[in-house]
């Protein structure tokens, strides 16, 4: 066992020094790649249908999970072992989940395919790996919908919220890395509009999306 901790702690100095060479300018420029993980929705929703004169009210039972994956492109300037820069993430989902857990006791629904977020990143990093934190805003579809009396209307938006997220890259050469990075994206409680021929209904969303995901970079 001892043996075996040498050898390690030998390897471990042999290539410390094989990346130190390259230095912290290894994160310096832009960078793209892909990701891919898992997203989650949480948050009730909140319906108003005035024709039948419930105003409101929550739709509770409406957060699920699925499969993410995207690309994420960004530029990062170290100086020293601090780095300024700016990333932008495009994540597609499968994110679908219908409910009766509501005071009206009739179906609901709230999906989410698809969002994106864009801002500043902060950056500690070292020859071999970075730690980052980042903000801005957070882009994302969704689609609303619910059994009328037996007809199913939707609507469907784009939202606007805010983002914040933090992950750490390790070095595996002078161009690649790899990675792991969350995601919190908060979409507030605007409404979305339903139309309908007996009597259009109001659904805020009340979203929040977290994207957990695997990230690989290529920097130019």
């Amino acid at each position: 066992m001892k043996k075996i901790a040498i050898i390690a702690l030998a390897l471990a100095c042999t290539a410390t020094p094989a990346l130190a060479e390259d230095g912290v300018e290894r994160w310096d420029g832009i960078y793209a790649g892909v990701n891919a993980g898992g997203s989650w929705i949480a948050g009730d929703m909140t319906g108003y249908t005035p024709y039948n004169s419930y105003n409101g009210f929550p739709v509770t039972d409406a957060n699920d999970g699925s499969f993410a994956g995207g690309v994420q492109i960004g530029y990062n300037k170290q100086m020293g072992s601090f780095g300024l820069g700016a990333e932008a993430s495009l994540n597609f989902t499968g994110l679908k989940k219908e409910t009766t857990s509501s005071t009206p006791g009739t179906l609901f629904w709230r999906n989410s395919d698809f969002n994106a977020t864009v801002g500043p990143r902060v950056t500690i990093a070292t020859p071999s790996f970075a730690i980052y934190g980042k903000g801005g805003l957070a882009v994302g579809k969704f689609e609303v919908g619910h059994n009328q009396n037996g007809t199913l209307i939707s609507s469907e938006e784009t939202a606007y919220g805010y983002m914040l997220g933090a992950g750490v890259d390790v070095a595996l050469g002078p161009k690649l890395s790899l990675g792991v990075q969350y995601e919190y994206q908060d979409y507030g409680q605007g409404n979305i509009h339903v139309p309908s021929a007996s009597s259009d209904i109001f659904i805020a969303p009340n979203a929040t999306i977290h994207n957990v995901k695997a990230v690989a970079n290529y920097r130019f």
